[in-house]
């Protein structure tokens, strides 16, 4: 006859295995899910992450097309270039002009123009023969004393005499009100 302490024991020892084996299949599964989860996380990281340096890719491609478009257009034989000097106050500063006359298209750059103080701007202007500045534009340069400017010129302008820039209140105006600081080399 068997010993019933022995089938008790047996039964207690089982039911505990049973119950140690759930635990930890169920630690298990708790486990999976959480690396689940965290994987998941990884790649919504991983895939704003690569949206973010797709998007920064294409932004950085669309820069290069336009600068090599600026490129292209600044060394054609069909742009003229007129140097601008500095006058009065800025005689240290600088500028060209790049004029696509086909395109009627000024590319400015300046140096060595102290950026205007507040409530001001510097104002570029196409000095026509024989008829009054025509104020194309305003600008300030930066805290390193350059401004690069783009300007697509109006078709009534005439002939070009001669370009400059003077320092003028924020909006601009009609016509100069002090002297140029910038004039194109006679």
């Amino acid at each position: 006859m068997p010993d019933i302490r022995t089938q008790k024991d047996d039964g207690v020892t089982t039911r505990r295995r049973s119950r140690l084996i759930w635990w930890a299949e169920l630690a298990a599964v708790l486990a999976a899910v959480l690396l689940i989860f965290i994987v998941l996380e990884d790649n919504a990281e991983l895939r704003h992450l690569a949206r973010s340096l797709n998007g920064q890719i294409a932004t950085l491609q669309s820069e290069v097309t336009q600068r090599d478009i600026m490129i292209s257009s600044l060394t054609s034989t069909a742009v003229r270039i007129l140097t601008l000097t500095g006058r009065g106050t800025t005689p240290e500063a600088r500028g060209r002009i790049f004029w696509d006359e086909g395109q009627r298209h000024w590319v400015v750059y300046v140096n060595n123009l102290p950026p205007a103080p507040a409530g001001q701007t510097y104002q570029l202007w196409f000095l026509p023969k024989g008829g009054k500045p025509a104020g194309i534009g305003v600008f300030n340069t930066g805290k390193n004393s350059s401004a690069e400017v783009q300007i697509d010129l109006p078709d009534n302008l005439g002939d070009l005499m001669s370009a400059g820039v003077s320092m003028e209140p924020a909006a601009g105006v009609p016509q100069p009100t002090g002297p140029f600081a910038l004039t194109t080399v006679q």
